[in-house]
């Protein structure tokens, strides 16, 4: 399937709330890489491959961290 536009995703806002944001495609890339190595989207909240591979990603670029998946 072939998406249009930037995929989102749900971070913490600086007044704590969360909201959707555009999606830098390194993110996007690093949440895939996670899946080719064989992390799956499971674990509390489903949160397990965008807490091991994408979250630092978002960490290093500066980015508030994934939220909710």
């Amino acid at each position: 399937m072939i998406h249009r536009g930037l995929p989102l995703a749900l971070i913490k806002g600086k007044d704590e709330a969360c909201k959707l944001t555009p999606t830098p495609l390194s993110v996007v890339i690093a949440h895939e890489m996670g899946h080719a190595m064989g992390e799956n989207d499971d674990g509390p909240g489903h949160m397990n491959n965008v807490k091991k591979h994408e979250n630092p990603v978002r960490k290093e670029m500066g980015i508030p961290p994934r939220m909710k998946y």
